[in-house]
């Protein structure tokens, strides 16, 4: 039986439960390169001391569980089907209402949980390519290296739990696509990752599938350069709702300059998250040939399209020095974001999430609840 905490025990949870939530990743674009920097993220090992406060629960004031989960949302979707079972277990509601619709059912995640800790689909797709692209090396069990690697560039094992559904319901010659762009950016070693991902499929164990979902201490950087014909392939991916997806594939097309990836994306016709259709009209401007033609355009479009118009203008400002003191006049605090202007005098910000706009004054979306993203 667990000990009950000490008083300077419960401040010191609470005090933790307290903790403002990491920033989320920033885009820029600036003298033609992209830097999409990874979100900052809670303290290593924050995870491990979530699992064992939750299950002192109980000695915590009225609230405490909800801010259990609003944490377990920004760790891995692991900790946060831990973190909600428990309270499930000791008779709190837990709130889905609020959270994106990857959220509404815990049975669902379980359930894509259980498929090798929702990486089955990764492996079943390294472990499908042709018997020719393996070059016969041996994996090497105790580190599982290259599948390491490509699980640290997709960042899955940092992902919330709400990523994971988008990305899987992605169809699936979209994921095969990313997934070939990535491991030949990164230059990964196709047969290794082949026979890595078979035996990991045939093994029954969570020691190696936690073990794969671990970081990097360092981010690793693309290899190389995909070609026109490369890019233009993967801009099809921009179609995903998955923000796991379009993030990186606009990290790899972006500085490709090839009209080919414009041309994919102005031909989408798809309904897109707000970050997938930000990400890829920014995207298609910067590899357009007809750019000021799109600039006229997208400068009479929605929020996202207006944000992204904002994030190139930005670093372009000697061609464009009136169309970026406009863009950070914008009504919308999500476009100045992203050309240096004054968030806080904008009349209104668009929930990211949603895509409701919403007054300045007010901090979290009237329509899903969660915070604004523009605003520090």
């Amino acid at each position: 039986q667990q000990r009950a905490l000490e008083q300077d025990e419960v401040a010191q949870v609470l005090a933790l439960l307290n903790t403002p939530r990491p920033a989320r990743a920033q885009t820029k674009y600036v003298k033609g390169v992209m830097t999409i920097s990874a979100g900052d993220r809670y303290m290593e090992g924050i995870a491990d001391v979530i699992l064992l406060a939750v299950d002192h629960v109980d000695q915590l004031p009225d609230g405490s569980s909800d801010k259990f989960v609003e944490m377990a949302k920004g760790l891995n979707h692991g900790t946060f089907e831990k973190v909600t079972a428990v309270l499930s277990e000791r008779g709190y509601k837990v709130d889905f209402s609020h959270l994106v619709s990857a959220f509404e059912s815990l049975a669902s995640v379980t359930e894509l949980f259980a498929d090798k800790h929702c990486l089955g689909w990764l492996l079943r797709i390294l472990a499908d390519w042709p018997t020719d692209d393996n070059s016969g090396v041996p994996p090497e069990p105790w580190r599982w290296g290259e599948v390491s690697e490509v699980v640290s560039v997709l960042r899955w094992g940092e992902s919330p739990a709400g990523s994971m559904r988008q990305l899987l319901d992605t169809p699936q010659h979209l994921k095969q696509i990313w997934i070939n762009a990535v491991v030949d950016a990164y230059h990964l070693n196709r047969g290794r990752l082949s026979s890595e991902a078979r035996e990991i499929l045939l093994q029954d164990d969570d020691e190696t599938l936690w073990q794969i979902c671990t970081p990097r201490l360092t981010p690793r950087e693309p290899v190389r350069a995909l070609e026109c014909e490369e890019a233009t392939i993967l801009a099809q991916c921009f179609a995903s709702k998955s923000e796991d997806i379009v993030t990186l594939t606009a990290h790899l097309t972006i500085d490709t300059g090839c009209a080919g990836v414009s041309a994919v994306i102005e031909a989408l016709d798809v309904g897109m998250t707000w970050q997938g259709r930000f990400l890829s009209t920014a995207v298609s401007i910067a590899t357009s040939e007809v750019r000021d033609e799109l600039i006229e355009r997208y400068i009479r479009s929605g929020s996202p399209q207006r944000a992204g118009l904002a994030l190139i203008v930005a670093s372009l400002s000697d061609e464009y020095p009136e169309l970026l003191h406009d863009l950070r006049e914008d009504e919308d605090a999500a476009v100045r974001f992203q050309c240096g202007g004054d968030v806080r005098l904008a009349g209104v910000w668009t929930c990211r999430y949603c895509f409701t706009e919403n007054p300045v004054t007010q901090d979290s979306c009237e329509e899903c609840h969660l915070n604004c993203s523009w605003f520090d």
